[in-house]
C-alpha cells in the first residue's frame, strides 16, 4: 500500500499507534547530495500490514515523527542509527523506544554486523529478492517489484524480534542489550557532527605543528560548512588531500600555492584566496597554541604493548564467546590499544571503554 497523501498518513499513522511495535525501514537516495534524500518510509507491524510513506508526496510528515517520537510504541529497525538520523533530519523526530535487530544479533551468539538478508536467513529460512536493491527511490512511479521489495524489508522484523529476544534471554545479555539500546534515546546521536571536529578524519595531520593543526582545523570546518549550504559532498567543494596540503604551508599569499595548480588546478583557482584568507585568520588566532610532545615508544615497549593487546583480544575474545557477546560490541582492536596504554599510566578509567556498564564489568575481569 503507496501511502500518497496527508489524510491517508493520518489513518494509518493512528491504526499504528495502537500497535505495541512497529518494524520501519527507508529507502533513500545518495549519491551527489550531502544529506541523503528520503523516497520511501517503510511502516507495519504483521506480515499483512504493511505501508509505503511517499515521503516526497507529502509535505507534512508530522504524523510519522509522532510515531517515531512515541515511547509507548517500540520501533523495530535492522541498523537503525542511519534510517533514524535520516528521518530526523527530514522530520525533527527524536527517536523513543528504538529494537536494532543487528545489535542485538551480537547478544545472542551471532555477529553483530549481520545484513538482513543473512539474518532473516538465520533465523526464518527467509531469503528476500534483492535486485532492486540501487533503484531510484525518488522516481515515481514506482514499480510493482520495487514495491514489494521495500514491503519485504519491514514484514518480517517483529518476527525476528521475538526470537532475538528469546535467544538474547537464553544467553543472559537481556540487560546488556537493553543498555546499549538506551544510546538511541539520547537526541545526541542525531545531531549534526560539530564542524570544528572534522579534521579529526582527515588523513596526513599526525605530524602537524600546533599552527598546521589550527589551519587544518578551519579549513575543514569551512568545507563542512559549504557542503552543508552547498548541499554537495564534501569531495565536490575540496579534496581531502588539498586542505592537508594547503595547512602544511600555512600560506599567506596565493602566490604560495602555485605548485599546488598542477595536482588541484580545479580547487586553487576556486577557493586558492578563500584558503588564504582561512590560514591568515589560523594564524592569528591559533586554536592550538601548543601541543604536548608524543614519547616515542622504544621498539622493545611497542613489541611488548602489541603482544599484550594481542593476549587482551585473545581472551576477551573467549570471555565474549562464553557470554554469546560479539567482541565487537565490546570494542575494536585500536580502542583496546588505547585502553592498555592508558591503563600502564594509571588512567584506565579514561578510556571510553571503562565508563560505567556491562562492557567496563567484561573488560575488569579479562584485565
Amino acid at each position: 500500500m503507496l501511502i500518497e497523501t496527508q489524510e491517508a498518513l493520518a489513518k494509518f499513522a493512528s491504526r499504528a499507534a495502537r500497535q505495541p511495535v512497529l518494524a520501519l525501514d527507508t529507502e533513500f537516495v545518495w549519491t551527489r547530495t550531502f544529506y541523503p534524500r528520503l523516497g520511501i518510509v517503510q511502516l507495519g507491524w504483521s506480515k499483512e500490514e504493511a505501508g509505503l510513506i511517499d515521503i516526497p508526496a507529502i509535505e507534512d510528515l508530522s504524523a510519522l515523527a509522532s510515531l517515531v517520537t512515541d515511547g509507548g510504541v517500540v520501533k523495530i529497525l535492522h541498523d537503525a542509527l542511519q534510517d533514524l538520523q535520516i528521518i530526523y533530519l527530514k522530520t525533527g523526530a527524536l527517536p523513543k523506544n528504538i529494537f536494532d535487530t543487528r545489535l542485538a544479533s551480537g547478544f545472542c551468539g551471532l555477529t553483530s554486523t549481520l545484513g538482513l538478508n543473512a539474518l532473516l536467513t538465520e533465523l526464518l529460512d527467509i531469503e528476500l529478492d534483492k535486485s532492486v536493491t540501487r533503484t531510484d527511490w525518488l522516481q515515481r512511479p514506482l514499480t510493482e517489484k520495487q514495491e514489494t521489495y521495500a514491503l519485504e524489508d519491514v514484514r518480517y522484523l517483529n518476527q525476528v524480534r521475538e526470537l532475538l529476544l528469546q535467544r538474547v534471554e537464553a544467553a543472559g545479555n537481556t540487560a546488556f542489550l537493553e543498555e546499549d539500546l538506551l544510546r538511541f534515546d539520547n537526541p545526541v546521536m542525531y545531531r549534526e557532527r560539530d564542524p570544528y571536529e572534522q579534521y579529526t578524519r582527515l588523513k596526513g595531520t599526525g605530524a602537524m605543528g600546533a599552527e598546521q593543526l589550527s589551519a587544518v582545523r578551519e579549513l575543514a570546518a569551512w568545507r563542512e560548512l559549504t557542503a552543508r549550504e552547498k548541499n554537495l559532498p564534501r569531495g565536490f567543494i575540496v579534496d581531502d588531500k588539498l586542505l592537508v596540503e594547503v595547512a602544511k604551508r600555512l600560506p599567506r599569499s596565493e602566490r604560495q600555492l602555485k605548485d599546488l595548480e598542477t595536482e588541484h588546478q580545479k580547487g586553487i583557482r576556486r577557493y586558492g584566496a578563500r584558503f588564504v584568507e582561512i590560514v591568515v585568520q589560523a594564524l592569528d588566532d591559533p586554536y592550538f597554541t601548543h601541543l604536548e610532545k608524543k614519547s616515542r615508544m622504544s621498539v622493545e615497549a611497542r613489541k611488548r604493548l602489541d603482544g599484550k593487546a594481542k593476549r587482551l583480544v585473545t581472551r576477551l575474545t573467549e570471555a565474549c564467546s562464553e557470554r554469546k557477546i560479539d567482541p565487537a560490541l565490546v570494542g575494536n582492536r585500536n580502542e583496546l590499544r588505547e585502553l592498555l596504554i592508558k591503563r600502564e599510566s594509571g588512567r584506565a578509567e579514561e578510556s571510553p571503554l571503562m565508563r560505567e556498564g556491562w562492557r567496563k564489568g567484561i573488560l575488569e575481569a579479562v584485565l
